[in-house]
């Protein structure tokens, strides 16, 4: 009997952490779609950085009406723990603000599916050493070969998707964006151990975005000072502003997801999500004068490859 009830726990515990990661695919192809909708507001605004404000307010406030309706904010702080606190845990939301400043200003110059590819290489190797320093709210989970051969080639999928590119090659960009890749791993980690010390998701993922907005405020006042950012033209339709409820739905899932997923699966299977999403967005709906190249596309696989090959094997180690 008791072995009986032992694997059915265990299968519980499987089925309940595919669901995850299929929900977490699910939030990934949201960050593509808010990809292509903030790169259009900053066509139209000229400016990634407000692009970047705007989209980060929008899912502050989202965030900010749902914690207080369900009482969020209530049953957080009367939440207990016993670990000590970490400054760092409350700096998440810088990584998300550099991510979406650098989509908004990426996107027009080199479409949805590239910027993908290059996120996935910083997010691949951000999670590696996350994940190995042990910034992980699920403990310390050391590099293996596996992990370094996927680290490895998810970095040459980049390369190819950018040779593949008909424009100039901007490896400044990618460079950029690979840099905002890894930020995001080390959001996940900080959201994650928030997450777990006020026992609410939408609560960790309201500070990240407070977080974020503050900062993006501070920088668009500093660039508007200093005459980097001149007048803006507003767009007037609606569905530009709405990039933030993506951001927001995917934050507040990660980080409930992070402690059970750890920071490497999370990003695989959100990159997984993220780069169908980029791919669809190409070819459903292609911005104007975009399309997908075969490269692209070659790229793509090779860091699915890279992701599934990265998963295997490690253990955590408190």
């Amino acid at each position: 009997m008791t072995q009986t009830t032992g694997l059915g726990a265990g299968t519980g515990v499987e089925a309940s952490t595919r669901v995850l990661v299929g929900l977490t695919v699910l939030a990934g192809a949201l960050l593509s779609v808010q990809a292509r909708v903030n790169g259009s507001l900053a066509s139209e605004l000229g400016s990634s950085v407000v692009t970047a404000l705007v989209s980060f307010s929008v899912g502050t406030a989202a965030l900010l009406i749902l914690v207080v309706a369900a009482r969020r904010w209530q049953r957080a702080r009367h939440a207990r723990s016993e670990r000590p606190l970490r400054w760092w845990w409350f700096c998440g939301g810088l990584g998300g603000a550099f991510l979406v400043a650098t989509s908004a200003l990426a996107v027009p110059r080199i479409g949805v599916a590239l910027l993908g590819v290059g996120i996935v290489a910083g997010q691949t190797v951000g999670s590696l050493v996350v994940d190995e320093v042990g910034l992980s709210p699920r403990g310390r989970q050391p590099i293996t070969v596996f992990r370094a051969v996927g680290a490895a080639l998810a970095v040459a999928a980049l390369a190819i998707g950018a040779m593949a590119d008909r424009r100039e090659l901007m490896l400044g960009l990618f460079a950029l964006i690979a840099l905002a890749g890894g930020g995001v791993a080390a959001q996940q980690a900080a959201n994650g151990h928030l997450q777990r010390l006020t026992g609410e998701p939408l609560v960790a993922a309201l500070i990240s975005f407070s977080v974020g907005t503050v900062a993006l405020a501070l920088l668009a006042v500093v660039l508007t000072a200093s005459g980097q950012v001149g007048s803006l033209s507003w767009p007037g339709e609606p569905g530009l502003y709405l990039g933030g409820l993506c951001g927001a739905t995917y934050i507040t899932l990660a980080a409930a997801a992070v402690g059970r997923l750890g920071v490497l699966r999370l990003t695989l299977a959100s990159v997984a999500g993220q780069l169908l999403g980029a791919v669809l967005l190409d070819v459903v709906r292609p911005a104007v004068g975009d399309s997908v190249e075969v490269g692209t596309v070659v790229a793509t696989a090779l860091t699915f490859v890279a992701v599934l090959i990265s998963g295997r094997g490690g253990r955590a180690r408190r």
